[in-house]
């Protein structure tokens, strides 16, 4: 469910932001991370799962609430518009937005103050959607023993 989220997130911003503008997940390496970019740059990624599930549920569906950030960088802070720009259009596409696999609508939590950072101006947007945990078809049948889900690597191709 989180790569489903995060395609959904990425496609979201890619379909709406101008194309000088590479919209990515955020790197596996430091090295990846440090490349550059032309003008701006969206590193989208998964940040955490926070919240207590409510006590109204009475253990048959848990809800928790996801934490997404968004690392937002351009090489100018208001030139073109620049980081400012970047921060008002990202948090314009992303609040209200319902991504594919959440249980419901994106809300901002959190927005940074931009700061220079590794030469260029650097910001994060935070986000948080309602996910469902765990479904129990019927809480009275006792602990749920399911399979982990694991996506399988791609088969190799025989020449």
């Amino acid at each position: 469910m989180l790569n489903q989220i995060e395609d959904s997130l990425i496609q979201r911003l890619r379909g709406c932001l101008p194309d000088a503008v590479e919209v990515i997940p955020l790197p596996d390496t430091v090295e990846g991370l440090a490349r550059p970019f032309a003008s701006g740059q969206v590193c989208v990624y998964y940040a955490g799962l926070g919240g207590r599930p409510q006590n109204s549920t009475a253990g048959s569906v848990e809800s928790r609430r996801q934490i997404w950030q968004l690392l937002l960088r351009h090489r100018h802070r208001r030139q073109d518009g620049g980081l400012h720009g970047l921060i008002d259009s990202a948090r314009y596409l992303m609040v209200g937005f319902l991504p594919s696999g959440a249980a419901g609508r994106l809300q901002l939590e959190e927005e940074s103050v931009p700061e220079p950072l590794d030469g260029v101006w650097s910001s994060f947007l935070t986000l948080s959607c309602p996910v469902p945990v765990l479904h129990l078809d019927d809480p009275a049948a006792g602990p749920r023993l399911a399979r982990a889900l694991w996506p399988s690597p791609i088969p190799e191709e025989t020449p």
